[in-house]
């Protein structure tokens, strides 16, 4: 548990270090303000069942517009529903067959709580993928 807050310390720490940063794009101070008000809702005194998981989301951006492509927003507890439909279930990744148990995943992903999973960026659109 101590080590988690001084992650969170040092994450808070590290955001408040890029709020500075007076030049960046607007929508970098969208997301800037996203996290802030994540960090401010889930910091390390909220207690743990406010800091439940309960949405799936997608954003790919059209980074020369500015605007959603995509923006896909899917309750936790489908996902769920989904992973218990699935139970037993052989996954493929490409032509490999793995040992991925979806629910156990799911599981220990919702245990660590709301977090960026992944963020792409090219030279045409951004991609993040995140629980909230």
């Amino acid at each position: 548990m101590k080590s988690k807050t001084t992650a969170m310390c040092v994450l808070i720490g590290i955001l408040a270090g890029l709020g500075s940063v007076a030049a960046a794009p607007a929508a970098e101070k969208d997301d800037l303000q996203i996290i802030r008000k994540a960090v401010r809702e889930n910091g390390p005194d909220v207690p743990s069942d406010m800091k439940a998981v309960k949405w799936f989301k997608v954003l790919v951006t059209d980074n020369k517009t500015n605007k959603d492509k995509v923006r896909i927003s899917l309750p936790f507890a489908l996902l769920e529903a989904v992973s218990k439909i699935t139970e037993g279930s052989e996954f493929r990744f490409g032509r490999k067959a793995g040992d991925v148990e979806l629910g156990a995943l799911l599981a220990e992903l919702k245990k660590i709580g709301p977090m960026a999973i992944i963020e792409v960026h090219d030279e045409n659109e951004t991609i993040k993928v995140w629980f909230e």
